[in-house]
């Protein structure tokens, strides 16, 4: 078994549209027989590629539970698929119900995903997959699943863990080092650096660079896209004045994107990772969200697929309008990836034409 989402993500072009089709006419199916539909999939390739989508709930319902459910499936979809409803839509029909157009479906689908983000905010109290403590001197907060004395060692002291390891970024803004655990396992020690008392002020006043990067990371695994698992995050404080923070992260081996596209040994993989870029990119505007800083070293190629880093400008917007000026500004900065790469400006720049049409239609 396997989600609607995992399985479109290795499909393309015409085949990724009659998947998307064939999981309409399975969701329309179900419904029809009174049941409820999951995003859950069975693939059987020996009996020509086809799905089977598998109940969520296996009871009667009424018709009025219908689009509801169907809202609910399509906005646990990744928002890189939204540009395919539409070819796709009509594939979904109940008896004789009259349905909602599709305008009303996607607006009761962005909706539902922004409520969603709002449950972001529980990982800042304990729960089964995290846990906090705070002091008038610090805030931290560690994912359950990587909780060991090792990384509390390394909390009680990031500086020295810090010093420690392979430092690979020292500026003003952010000190960034490479460490190895006992296990062999390496991990990323960020710490975001005060710029001064003033700076210091204003930060404590909005989250931490720290806290945006942990919410950022949740945020991006709910709309589909890959970033490395955050393992803990302390904010140094003074009561509510934070004088700076850290972030540990799992490190991720791989090439920053303007070099993998610079590398002929890679061309056979353009195409493929090309298609992943473009889904990335493609995703934002469904959901308002943007990264922030599109520069080629926040896009790192590793063996799974394209890797986004560095999430602590991201941000999600209410207001579209508000949104398109951002997002245009983080195409901007993709597009200067490649003034020096021929090549790759050629492969990208029907894709970035494409998405500026598209949140312009917005």
């Amino acid at each position: 078994m396997t989600t609607i989402n995992d399985f479109l993500c290795f499909q393309s072009g015409k085949k990724r549209i009659d998947s998307l089709s064939a999981y309409l006419k399975e969701v329309a199916g179900i419904h029809q027989s009174q049941q409820l539909a999951s995003i859950n999939i069975k693939y059987k390739p020996s009996q020509g590629n086809n799905i089977t989508v598998c109940p969520a709930i296996g009871i009667p319902v009424c018709s009025d539970d219908y689009s509801d459910n169907m809202v609910d499936c399509l906005s646990r979809l990744y928002p890189r698929y939204d540009r395919y409803l539409a070819l796709t839509w009509h594939h979904y029909k109940v008896n004789k119900h009259k349905l909602p157009s599709l305008q009303v479906i996607e607006k009761a689908i962005y909706k539902k995903r922004k409520c969603r983000e709002k449950n972001i905010d529980i990982c800042f109290k304990n729960t089964d997959l995290f846990s906090i403590e705070k002091s008038r001197k610090h805030f931290q907060l560690i994912r359950n699943k990587y909780d060991s004395s090792e990384l509390r060692m390394i909390l009680s002291d990031p500086d020295q863990a810090i010093a420690g390891g392979e430092l690979i970024k020292d500026c003003a803004a952010t000190t960034v080092s490479i460490f190895t655990l006992s296990s062999t396992h390496k991990v990323i020690i960020k710490r975001y650096n005060s710029k001064g008392i003033l700076y210091s002020l204003i930060r404590s006043l909005i989250p931490s660079r720290a806290r945006v990067c942990w919410c950022g990371e949740l945020l991006f695994q709910q709309i589909g896209i890959k970033t490395p698992e955050n393992l803990a995050m302390l904010e140094v404080r003074k009561y509510r004045w934070i004088k700076k923070s850290y972030l540990i992260t799992e490190y991720i081996q791989g090439q920053c994107l303007s070099t993998f596209f610079s590398d002929d040994e890679n061309k056979e993989q353009w195409s493929f990772i090309t298609q992943q870029i473009e889904d990335i990119l493609f995703s934002f505007p469904s959901v308002n969200i943007v990264h922030g800083d599109f520069k080629s070293t926040n896009f790192i190629i590793s063996e799974s697929g394209p890797v986004m880093i560095d999430l602590d400008s991201v941000k999600s917007f209410f207001l579209r309008s508000t949104f398109k000026n951002s997002y245009r500004k983080d195409l901007d900065r993709f597009e200067e990836n490649w003034v020096n790469t021929p090549s790759a400006i050629h492969i990208f720049q029907s894709t970035i034409n494409n998405i500026r049409k598209h949140i312009q239609s917005y």
